[in-house]
């Protein structure tokens, strides 16, 4: 099987760097992970394995954490105004596509009950770190490596998945791969995100749209562009692609030459002390690592696209796709584990962060400091 990521590698997250410091052993610090991170996982899959996750929760406290905050409490009064009238609408939309895939030959279960869970994850790009998440003992590392794959029961976010919509995805997950992709063609009117933007309009979801529309929002526009305005700020600050200074804000991590040195510092680990055989051409960071393992069958392999610009997920072969705790991913996540504390990655990354956000509000605090105003007054109208 010829190694090569070429157009596959975006998949692996819709989905995420001193050689002489990186000769140690991982074995001699069974406990130089990333700070606390054992303790980060709240749900386990079916098998006891940890969930996956593309971020971990920082070693210190934030500067943007306040206008978060802030933000979720908006959200949740927004929520609270919106699930009465979505909930007979969604029951309504739900059952139209449910009767819709069967009349394609599908089975498919009415997802009425998303609006009991909390939809909104809190795992905010602010509070967190843009690292997978690893086990904090390096033993757990052997066991579990980055942890699985959401499967029906869990979403990417770790989050319980409500109950049909995870018996949606099993009996999804039971087709061949062709009939999935008729699948998702009946579904949504597309095969993959290429097309995704102009899907068939026989399509039972875009069907029952025009069947039953979404009713109007009862949030006001200030409320819409308030949430606008929050979630707006990281694209400044956490940016990684460099900015000029034409763009507004130009301290942002991209810019930061330390990211560019602790990256460097850590691929040369990476390459000196890899562990096993696995394709490591395209390591730039953790969450390429991640990535990396994503797409690494038990053997080492990796799909070979063979010469494909566009591929979907359903196109890849089961033992290419998703983190499975196997040999070969175990192997990449020890190398990174290894040298993430060679480097001290997670403490130096999270400096660049902090510094980032504290300059993103030192240029912009009477702007923020109106936001933060402008919600409490938008709380206080909707009581």
């Amino acid at each position: 099987m010829k190694r090569s990521l070429k157009g596959v590698s975006a998949l692996s997250l819709a989905l995420f760097a001193l050689v002489a410091a990186c000769t140690g052993n991982p074995e001699d610090s069974p406990t130089s992970g990333p700070p606390d991170a054992g303790e980060q996982v709240a749900r386990l899959a079916e098998n006891g394995y940890p969930i996956a996750r593309a971020t971990m929760e920082s070693p210190v406290e934030m500067p943007f954490i306040p206008y978060y905050a802030a933000g979720d409490r908006l959200r949740t009064a927004v929520e609270q105004t919106e699930k009465e009238t979505s909930r007979a609408w969604l029951v309504a939309f739900e059952e139209f596509t449910a009767q819709c895939m069967k009349d394609a030959g599908f089975t498919y279960y009415p997802e009425t009950d998303a609006l009991e869970l909390d939809a909104e994850s809190t795992e905010r790009p602010g509070l967190m770190l843009a690292i997978p998440w690893l086990p904090s003992d390096v033993d757990d590392v052997r066991r579990f490596g980055y942890g699985v794959s959401p499967s029906e029961e869990v979403s990417l976010e770790g989050q319980a998945l409500p109950e049909a919509e995870a018996r949606n995805a099993q009996y999804r997950e039971g087709l061949s791969a062709a009939a999935q992709r008729e699948y998702d063609f009946a579904l949504m009117g597309h095969y993959d995100y290429a097309t995704a933007a102009n899907p068939d309009p026989g399509a039972c979801r875009t069907l029952g749209q025009a069947a039953h529309p979404a009713p109007a929002t009862r949030t006001s526009a200030r409320t819409t562009d308030l949430l606008a305005s929050l979630d707006s700020i990281t694209q400044g600050a956490l940016d990684l692609t460099p900015s000029t200074a034409g763009e507004g804000f130009t301290e942002n991590m991209g810019n930061d030459p330390r990211l560019a040195s602790l990256n460097q510092e850590y691929v040369e680990c990476v390459l000196v002390n890899k562990q096993g055989s696995w394709y490591s051409d395209e390591v730039m960071d953790p969450s390429s690592m991640m990535g990396i393992a994503w797409g690494t069958a038990e053997d080492g392999s990796v799909f070979d696209p063979q010469g494909a610009t566009e591929v979907s997920v359903a196109d890849i072969p089961p033992q290419y796709r998703g983190l499975k705790a196997n040999t070969a991913q175990i192997n990449i996540a020890l190398t990174d584990f290894q040298c993430r504390a060679a480097t001290d990655y997670v403490n130096r990354y999270a400096e660049i962060q902090f510094d980032a956000e504290q300059a993103y509000i030192d240029q912009f605090k009477r702007e923020l400091d109106q936001l933060l105003g402008d919600i409490e007054e938008e709380l206080g109208r909707l009581g």
